[in-house]
């Protein structure tokens, strides 16, 4: 693992992980159903705190290793906390491995009324394989993601199950795509998106040139 920047006079400028401020990933995001890209996103390193947290070019806090732990309001969402952070990685994984995690979300609706949710992930590092994107072709740990989600808001209560397959590229240190089914107590599929890599600039490591 690279070891982390000192603090320039400008503010630390890399994590641990070696992630640098400037990097960036750019992103298509598919309708499956629809079998067409329906938005694309970017992001960004924009500054890398003290602790090794580091933010988005839209706010969005992360924890140094590339996890939410807060997005911030915007035009389509409302803020959102993830307590102790979003799983979908972890540090020196290695295939076969497996990880029960649980985590709570907090998402603070308009109206005041919040929409809590308790997280209760089954992790598996399925495989190292090639994945190919917009962006090219990359070796990645095909990470499984099987989460079963009880939500309230007020009175309200309701059950889903979230499935998420990441294929995390280690030489980026962030993921190149990822597969996203949610699905109903009763099992209807309620949603079916894929992610994708389309560019990305790195100032660190193999790929920083490329």
């Amino acid at each position: 693992m690279a070891a982390a920047t000192k603090p320039s006079p400008a503010g630390q400028v890399s994590t641990a992980s070696g992630l640098s401020v400037g990097d960036r990933w750019n992103f298509q995001v598919v309708d499956k159903w629809r079998g067409e890209v329906v938005r694309n996103y970017s992001t960004q390193v924009k500054k890398v705190l003290p602790d090794g947290q580091w933010l988005t070019g839209g706010g969005t806090l992360m924890d140094p290793l590339g996890r939410v732990l807060e997005s911030p309001r915007s035009d389509t969402q409302p803020r959102t906390l993830y307590k102790p952070y979003q799983a979908r990685w972890w540090e020196d994984m290695q295939v076969g491995q497996r990880r029960k995690v649980e985590y709570q979300i907090e998402v603070q609706n308009p109206d005041g009324d919040p929409t809590l949710r308790k997280v209760v992930a089954d992790m598996l590092v399925k495989a190292r394989e090639t994945v190919r994107v917009p962006a090219g072709e990359f070796e990645a740990l095909r990470i499984e993601i099987d989460a079963s989600v009880d939500s309230t808001r007020g009175s309200q209560r309701w059950a889903n199950r979230w499935l998420h397959t990441y294929w995390y590229v280690p030489q980026l240190r962030y993921y190149a795509a990822v597969d996203i089914e949610v699905r109903s107590q009763t099992g209807q599929l309620e949603r079916r998106d894929r992610e994708e890599l389309t560019s990305y600039e790195q100032r660190q490591g193999a790929l920083a040139l490329r």
